[in-house]
């Protein structure tokens, strides 16, 4: 049985996490906000388009510049040292 290493599968997975994660908390500001405003369900929808977009922010940000990993770094303190 082949071996996969699964680090860039888990990439991709926390990202869609988090992706929904925004999502979801734009839904529930909205919903919580909607009938303070009275806005009829379109304050629930401007949570959501918002936090879509907030999630692909952080989505498009994390692929095309994915944060350093901590064992990179320990590898170049060592090799300088």
């Amino acid at each position: 049985m082949p071996k996969y290493d699964r680090k860039p599968l888990m990439k991709h997975v926390a990202g869609g996490v988090q992706f929904a994660v925004f999502i979801l908390v734009g839904a529930l500001v909205g919903s919580y906000l909607d009938p303070r405003e009275s806005g009829a369900g379109i304050v629930s929808l401007l949570g959501i388009f918002l936090g879509a977009i907030a999630g692909s922010w952080f989505l498009i940000k994390d692929m095309l510049y994915p944060p350093k990993r901590r064992d990179e770094d320990d590898r170049r303190n060592v090799d300088d040292g």
